[in-house]
């Protein structure tokens, strides 16, 4: 991805592919298409570019000569994923009701302690992701020291474990149903989830190994 208008028009397409590719997962599944697949598809576009952004980092230092030259794009895709989770967290409010979120409430129709936490977990995640994107804006990230922007923007891996508790706690237990596998597919929250795992797993063996030298035989 180049930056600029190049940037951001790839960033884009590869924002709309993996929307694309969700809603055509979660249709096949049900054979159905409505405003809650859509939200569940935006979510998930959401997901894989706050993830993309951060796991650039850690494929650079394995593969340097590479994803180094593609390191400029996570600015874009951080950006663009949270403003797509804002969209999900708007549809969702929306939409919240023990209508289209049963596992969220209880048979009075309030929230469960699952429901709460898991709400909880993203409204949270939801503030640090707006302080790694406000620290992300050009004029802001010039005005602060380096080392500054740089921990602030590490506050973006514990918004994207909330993101991974929000995920697990209300959907877990369908993963393991076989009733869950619609027509055969799984369901769209593992492969975020597993998505997730693959960031922190990535993240974690490169802060425990030795960076590779730009250009260097594998």
């Amino acid at each position: 991805m180049g930056r600029g208008a190049g940037g951001w028009k790839a960033t884009f397409v590869f924002g709309a592919a993996i929307f694309l590719f969700f809603s055509a997962l979660l249709y096949l599944r049900r054979l159905d298409y409505n405003l809650f697949i859509v939200n569940k598809a935006v979510a998930s576009a959401a997901v894989f570019l706050i993830g993309s952004s951060y796991v650039l980092g850690p494929l650079a230092h394995f593969w340097p000569k590479f994803w180094v030259p593609k390191l400029s794009a996570r600015k874009y895709l951080g950006l663009l994923g949270f403003a797509i989770a804002s969209l999900h967290m708007v549809l969702s409010l929306v939409m919240l009701s023990p209508a289209y979120y049963p596992k969220l409430f209880d048979a009075s129709g309030k929230l469960t302690g699952a429901g709460e936490i898991s709400l909880l977990s993203a409204a949270f995640a939801m503030v640090l992701f707006s302080v790694v994107a406000v620290t992300s804006l050009p004029d802001v990230e010039r005005s602060m020291k380096r080392s500054s922007w740089e921990i602030v923007q590490r506050i973006g891996y514990i918004a994207f474990f909330l993101v991974a508790a929000h995920v697990y706690i209300i959907k877990w237990h369908g993963w393991f149903e076989e009733s869950n596998w619609m027509n055969g597919l799984p369901p769209g929250s593992l492969i975020v989830f597993l998505f997730i795992v693959f960031v922190f797993v990535l993240r974690l063996l490169a802060a425990v190994t030795p960076e590779r030298k730009k250009g260097a035989k594998r």
